[in-house]
Parts: structure tokens; sequence; C-alpha cells
């Protein structure tokens, strides 16, 4: 939808960020009711945020220097291969 749209890069990122953490409140509110919110949990996704923030600072110093049409394939590459992922985890 939001390339749809045609939002530029870095609202584009931003836009896309935000359905990530706000889709994040749901499952942790789930595991806390289901009793799944350990110390371990909370320490992997503390230690997955140190490279899903690397991450996010490449891909800003990234995106300054490849043309608008250029990222947007480059995200819809990615879309399609996470989806592809998903299609094959669902099969098996």
């Amino acid at each position: 939808y939001f390339l749809a749209v045609g939002l530029e890069r870095d609202r584009l990122v931003a836009a896309i960020g935000m359905v990530f953490v706000v889709g994040a409140f749901p499952i942790y509110a789930a595991y806390f009711a289901a009793g799944r919110l350990s110390e371990d949990v909370l320490l992997a996704t503390a230690l997955a945020l140190v490279p899903a923030l690397a991450g996010q600072w490449c891909g800003a110093h990234f995106r300054q220097f490849v043309p608008h049409e250029t990222f947007r394939r480059i995200v819809l590459v990615f879309f399609l291969i996470g989806g592809l992922d998903m299609v094959r985890r669902g099969f098996f």
C-alpha cells in the first residue's frame, strides 16, 4: 500500500517501521497474557535490537545514494523474498 500511494523513501521507511513497531505490541501482549514473557524472551529481544538498529543505520545511509525508483524495486524484491519464505515455511 505504501509503495502504491507513492511515498518517498524516507516516509516509506518511516511508515513501514511504524507498522512493525505497532504490530509488535499485540505480540508482546499475547506473550504476556500466555505467561511467555520471560527474562529469556526479553533478553533475546534486547539482543535482537543491536543488529536491527545497525541495519537501520546502514539503510539510512544507503538510501541516500540510491535513486527513488531503484530503492522502490529493492524494497519490493525484499518483500517478495520474505513472502516466498513464508509460503515455503507453510509447506515445508
